[in-house]
C-alpha cells in the first residue's frame, strides 16, 4: 500500500498578483483602444512596455512629467535587438506615446543616452488636433511644443 503525502499550501496574505516585487505595467483600456495603439507594430509595443517599466520604476506616482533614459544596451539586455529599438522609438514617437527631450549619440569621446518623456499626445492620434512633431525634434533645442 502506497502512501501520498500532500503539502499543505501556504496561504499567502495577498495574491501573487498584487506583489510589486514582481512588477507589472498598466496599460489603460483608453490606451488600448486607441488608434494610436492599434498602429503600433511589435517592436513598437515591445518598446512602449519597456519604457513604461523603466519610467514607473523611476517616477510611480506622475508618469507623464519627467524624464528618464533608455539606452540601447538596456534594450538588447531585455531581449530587443538594436533595429528593433530604433524603429519602436520612431513608431513611438510618431504616434505621440513619447517625446524626447534630449537627443543623445556621439559628443566628443564618449556616448550620451537620449532621454526620454512619456506622452499623452497619441490620445488626440488621428484628429485635427494631433501635433505631429517633425523628425529630429526634441525639446532640449526647440522647446517643449506644450507650452507655444
Amino acid at each position: 500500500m502506497s502512501h501520498t503525502r500532500y503539502r499543505k499550501r501556504r496561504k499567502s496574505k495577498e495574491p501573487s498578483w498584487l506583489d510589486d516585487s514582481k512588477g507589472f505595467v498598466a496599460i489603460t483600456f483608453e490606451m488600448i483602444d486607441s488608434k494610436a495603439f492599434k498602429n503600433l507594430t511589435g517592436s513598437g509595443l515591445k518598446a512602449l512596455i519597456l519604457l513604461m517599466r523603466k519610467n514607473k520604476e523611476k517616477h510611480p506616482i506622475d508618469r507623464f512629467k519627467y524624464q528618464f533614459s533608455f539606452t540601447y544596451p538596456e534594450g538588447k539586455k531585455e531581449g530587443i535587438c538594436n533595429a528593433s529599438f530604433c524603429r519602436g522609438i520612431k513608431q513611438l514617437y510618431r504616434l505621440g506615446f513619447i517625446d524626447i527631450v534630449i537627443k543623445g549619440g556621439l559628443r566628443g569621446v564618449s556616448k550620451y543616452p537620449s532621454y526620454y518623456r512619456l506622452s499623452q499626445r497619441w490620445k488626440k492620434y488621428g484628429t485635427p488636433e494631433f501635433k505631429k512633431l517633425p523628425d529630429g525634434y526634441c525639446l532640449d533645442v526647440h522647446g517643449d511644443y506644450l507650452n507655444e
